[in-house]
């Protein structure tokens, strides 16, 4: 039996680095070119694994060479890839990364229908779904799966979700919310829910739809989570930037593996704060994935110098 199950994406991310992102009209010189596997479900699901977590993913990619790309990249990082469709003659979605020297980024998602499990799909792959204890949804389109999360909820299973910056909107999320025992969202999705309420009050209001838990992140600034008795504010860990895809994922993987373990709400963010932290090392979102004795390591030399 899996211990999660991560529902989601999974694509080829081609990263062009530069000496700045160009402006509007503005050309620039690329230095150098590369292609790794990326998505935000293929990335959750990998850092899990690397974590040493019985991982696998439920997903659907072309039969194509970003499919395989991505695909590799699963294997790679000993995640179990039985519950990826792979679907003859369609195209697997990819993403443009421009990147500079200082970590920032701009991205072009060159979108096709696999960029999240067709229902059909989720339909078929319900019975993989339910070989695992936890499911992890990736809310790209939080309408399509609230009713795979309903069965999962209704299976036994916890559930988690990562609504990122949540652009759908609440009303379309809110389905999504209600089946989730966690609920992860970035700032900008949380102020899109609420643009006029403070983040204590946001993370009140989403919490009082259903979940147990809700975390807000906010990269650099840290990440706060609500839990119903306190609020939890964790700062980021400094280090050096070479490239922050994927940290967000990193983040969701590592609070998992706490609260799986049954951890404090407190212990079980920094423990994601400090998974996403050395995931920066690296170009590409799989690059640089901890193991769990790196990341306590990680964690017990910051205590320490603090």
């Amino acid at each position: 039996m899996l211990d999660v199950i991560v529902v989601g994406d999974i694509d080829t991310d081609t990263f062009y680095i530069v000496p700045h992102i160009p402006q509007w009209d503005e050309g620039v010189l690329v230095h150098e070119v590369y292609e790794f596997p990326g998505g935000k479900g293929a990335n959750t699901a990998s850092a899990l694994s690397t974590l040493g977590v019985n991982t696998g993913i439920l997903s659907a990619v072309g039969d194509d060479r970003y499919g395989a790309i991505g695909l590799e990249g699963l294997k790679r990082n000993k995640v179990d890839t039985s519950g990826v469709t792979v679907v003859s003659g369609a195209k697997t979605y990819y993403c443009i990364m421009m990147l500079d020297a200082t970590g920032e980024k701009a991205i072009l998602v060159v979108d096709t229908n696999l960029i999240y499990p067709t229902p059909e799909i989720l339909k078929e792959k319900v019975g993989y779904l339910k070989t695992s204890k936890h499911a992890h949804f990736i809310g790209i389109e939080p309408l399509r799966m609230a009713n795979t999360m309903r069965i999962a909820r209704e299976s036994g299973m916890t559930v988690s979700v990562d609504l990122d910056a949540a652009y759908p909107g609440y009303e379309a999320c809110l389905q999504a919310i209600r089946w989730a025992d966690v609920v992860f969202v970035n700032r900008q999705g949380a102020k899109n829910f609420f643009p006029d309420l403070e983040l204590e009050e946001i993370l009140f209001k989403i919490r009082e739809a259903g979940p147990s838990i809700v975390v807000v992140t906010s990269g650099k600034d840290g990440a706060l989570g609500y839990d119903g008795k306190e609020y939890c504010y964790v700062p980021s860990y400094h280090v050096s930037v070479v490239d922050t895809t994927g940290a967000g994922d990193v983040f969701s993987a590592g609070f998992i593996y706490g609260y799986l373990q049954k951890w404090s709400l407190r212990r079980s963010i920094q423990f994601g704060s400090a998974s996403a932290a050395l995931s920066i090392a690296k170009i590409g979102g799989q690059s640089a994935l901890p193991t769990l004795p790196i990341v306590e390591d990680f964690i017990r030399q910051h205590t320490e110098s603090t």
